[in-house]
């Protein structure tokens, strides 16, 4: 088994809460760390920011005093740990909001939660994209807005940029990764706020022999992503092992069959099942994209069907809805979309995009769960694990099958690091879009 390097208690370096001022220097800087705050930070494939929750309590009146009239949800905090493999991690948030005041009986303390967000949210609400783009891919495009409209923004060169105003208050620019797209194009982003204009480009994002077409824009321990997610489930499928991300379930363990206390699994949260109903009518197992071209007077259907698709990369070979459940009840177009297309421009293909990316989102969802492991800062969002949740048979006679519809690959969507002075506990919400193949029932 590989190594676990990130399992363990991260050192907390530093927990500075400080504001800048019109020249972009220091005004104030207030050491939270003394205080022993708990510390929740997450990451997720469903949003584009890292999320910091730093709840502590304190004695010397910050609350009311800090930059004059005390902490408003406007300043800037810097987070920065040491994992048990000596990495260090260095995050810069944006102070958006103070929540869970509470004041002790003797007015001696006050507890309280800083709501923070990474300093990059706020540069882009107070940002716009109005602007066309000529002969680039999406993909381009989203890097370009990251790179232009964000680091290259007054603000963020005048205040953030590589700045340092102390020994622990400073910024550092984040990387931005970006996975292939294809088909060169020619638009207009009107006037989108650049955390929404790189969520424009990634909705019309074609891949490169990935038919389904979902691209995400989210950001990681590691930095900003603007990824492929049947690239990073094919990617990730080969380096399970290697990446030591193998969880086991067994509340029944035994000296026999131990469990690695590393890897063994928490405070199961589900599974979860989504709705049939719900999916089947809107799309999710087969619908039609019929384009209507404006210049040449025709139109264009383009299907998809769950039971048919061909995907680069899946998380399991058995449908979470039998095939011949699919053959019955959806042989009909139950779900269409009508498009125009201007087919004088080139490269407009949003219909091979629209159908399939819609159905493939609800997909990737059709099985999820969460559980607790002992903390780890080396998981981050994107990556795939593997996961065996037991049957559970507890009937005399009845011999457990394995593996059973809940084991085998999932792909990790949000990863929640919560650790102080004493502990460290981190959270995964899991979801696949279908399932290993097992031994049931001959009608199973």
């Amino acid at each position: 088994m590989a190594r676990t390097p990130g399992v363990g208690k991260p050192e907390l370096l530093a927990c500075v809460l400080f504001v800048l001022d019109k020249k972009g220097l220091r005004t104030q800087e207030f050491d939270i760390a003394k205080y022993n705050p708990q510390v929740t930070v997450s990451q997720s494939i469903n949003s584009n920011h890292i999320t910091a929750q730093v709840m502590f309590t304190e004695s010397e009146g910050t609350l009311t005093r800090f930059n004059k009239i005390g902490i408003q949800g406007q300043e800037f905090l810097v987070l920065h740990f040491r994992t048990p493999d000596k990495k260090e991690v260095k995050l810069e948030f944006f102070v958006h909001a103070v929540d869970g005041l509470d004041f002790s009986r003797q007015n001696q303390t006050s507890m309280l939660t800083l709501k923070c967000v990474t300093k990059e949210h706020l540069i882009s609400t107070i940002g716009s994209v109005n602007r066309g783009y000529i002969n680039k891919t999406y993909g381009e495009a989203a890097a370009a807005i990251y790179g232009g409209d964000i680091l290259k923004s007054s603000v963020y060169k005048n205040y953030f940029g590589n700045k340092q105003y102390s020994p622990f208050a400073g910024f550092e620019i984040r990387p931005f990764d970006v996975h292939p797209t294809d088909g060169i194009q020619d638009w207009i982003i009107p006037g989108l706020q650049p955390d929404d204009a790189i969520e424009f480009c990634a909705r019309r994002s074609l891949g490169k022999g990935t038919p389904m077409n979902l691209f995400l824009y989210y950001e990681t321990f590691e930095g900003y992503c603007f990824h492929n997610v049947e690239k990073l489930i094919n990617d990730g499928l080969k380096l399970v092992e290697e990446r030591d991300l193998v969880f086991f379930y067994k509340p029944t363990e035994n000296a026999v069959d131990p469990v690695d206390p590393l890897r063994k699994v928490e405070n199961i949260g589900g599974p979860h099942q989504s709705d049939t109903a719900s999916r089947i009518g809107s799309g999710a197992f087969k619908n039609k994209v019929r384009t209507i071209n404006l210049i040449n007077q025709n139109f264009n259907d383009i299907q998809y069907t769950y039971s048919s698709e061909d995907r680069q990369a899946t998380l399991g070979e058995t449908f979470l809805v039998d095939k011949e459940w699919q053959e019955i009840f959806q042989g009909n177009d139950n779900h269409e979309m009508l498009m125009l297309k201007d087919n004088s421009k080139k490269n407009q293909f949003f219909e091979y995009i629209q159908g399939h990316r819609m159905a493939y989102t609800q997909q990737l969802t059709s099985l999820s769960c969460s559980f607790d492991i002992q903390g780890d800062t080396s998981i981050v969002p994107g990556t795939v694990c593997k996961f065996d949740i037991p049957e559970m048979a507890g009937t005399s006679g009845t011999e457990r099958i394995e593996p059973t519809k809940f084991s085998g690959n999932w792909l990790i969507s949000d990863v929640i690091n919560t650790f102080d002075s004493e502990n460290h506990r981190t959270s995964l919400n899991l979801i696949k879009d279908k399932t290993v193949a097992t031994g049931g029932f001959p009608n199973g």
